[in-house]
């Protein structure tokens, strides 16, 4: 019976010793840090500037970017060729130029649906069934999603989504379980991805 006990002493402290627990505990205290103001989740890929597309006469001149690591058919993104620099100068970017693109999440509010009108009837929508739709419905997206070079961003964007509800709010302790628990599944998912 000893043997057994000492054979259960160690499994528990070999899984307390494993990462998560560090990384629970800075989040927690980050959670706690007053001072730190919360940004929105992101992420970012490197990309290329692939070509500058010429002014038309109803449209501003366009740069495309090859963004590094995206599915093929989602890879090119055009955008206005004008920016501003750290001095609020315009500028525009030119074939060839290394880009970061970042992806950005503003924090989801909840809003209030209007009701739907079917057949003379007011309907009320359909409630999420997901617990946390906060953090979930992006979690749930990268975990369904089958295509591995978009697996990677759907779970860059899915932690810091997760990472962002734990600094932002007070998350009951079922939910911080919850939270650790679809953290450890992602870090799986992300090691078996190829």
């Amino acid at each position: 019976m000893a043997k057994a006990d000492n054979t259960t002493r160690d499994a528990v402290k070999k899984e307390m010793a494993k990462p998560r627990i560090s990384r629970s505990a800075r989040i927690a205290e980050l959670s706690m840090d007053t001072s730190r103001t919360p940004a929105d989740p992101s992420t970012s890929m490197p990309g290329t500037v692939d070509k500058i597309i010429p002014p038309r006469p109803s449209q501003p001149e366009k740069a495309q970017i090859t963004v590094e690591g995206a599915d093929r058919q989602h890879r090119d993104l055009r955008i206005e060729n004008i920016l501003l620099d750290e001095h609020g100068e315009d500028v525009s970017l030119k074939k060839g130029t290394h880009v970061e693109v970042t992806v950005s999440q503003k924090p989801q509010r909840a809003q209030l649906m209007p009701r739907a009108k079917r057949h003379g009837q007011l309907v009320a929508p359909m409630a999420s069934p997901l617990r946390y739709p906060a953090w979930q419905e992006s979690y749930i997206a990268a975990m369904l999603e089958t295509k591995s070079a978009t697996v990677k961003v759907k779970i860059a964007v899915a932690k810091s989504v997760i990472g962002h509800r734990m600094v932002s709010s007070k998350a009951e302790p079922e939910e911080r379980q919850a939270i650790l628990d679809a953290l450890n599944a992602l870090q799986f998912l992300n090691r078996i991805v190829r």
